[in-house]
């Protein structure tokens, strides 16, 4: 009787740890979320509002907000006017309603080149600015007075920043 007594209260002893560490982790994540807040408060004079969500931060404030961090392709008015890069790995993502930067790593000089036409397609041929040398690949474009993407391509890390900007 006394060993099962004992083998119960080791049972939830070992539970409830677990399920502890569970909790804490969630404590811990909201603790440095509100920390966040005060100091994002502090720095820009507003009240913001911060979340640790899928890998990232976004940070809300005075009807703005502005993700950083992830792995997926944006969402927003200015990403909205970009065709997707379906190739390579998404490595960092800013974004928010009217600016939009991505990272990309895995892509060749070939998928850059169909990437700018497929740019040029959706409008984004005003304007233009090319460079080129042995390491760097760029192309820069307006969509119109408001809009501009700006894609820079590295040969030697095969990768590729996409920054497009809406103003208002």
């Amino acid at each position: 009787m006394v060993k099962r007594i004992l083998a119960i209260i080791l049972v939830l002893v070992i539970l409830f740890t677990l399920g502890a560490c569970g909790i804490r982790k969630k404590v811990d994540e909201k603790i440095s979320e509100k920390i966040t807040e005060g100091v994002v408060s502090k720095i820009t004079g507003g009240k913001a509002d911060i979340d640790f969500d899928k890998g990232g931060l976004t940070i809300k404030e005075d009807g703005q907000e502005v993700t950083f961090g992830g792995s997926e392709w944006p969402e927003g008015k200015a990403a909205n006017l970009l065709p997707k890069l379906k190739k390579g790995n998404i490595t960092s993502v800013i974004s928010s309603n009217n600016l939009s930067m991505i990272s990309i790593e895995g892509i060749d000089e070939k998928v850059f080149k169909e990437y700018i036409e497929e740019l040029k397609d959706k409008g984004f041929e005003n304007d233009i600015s090319e460079f080129s040398d042995n390491s760097t690949k760029s192309y820069y474009a307006t969509l119109d007075e408001n809009a501009y993407v700006q894609v820079i391509y590295s040969v030697e890390d095969k990768s590729i920043n996409i920054s497009v900007q809406v103003n208002e």
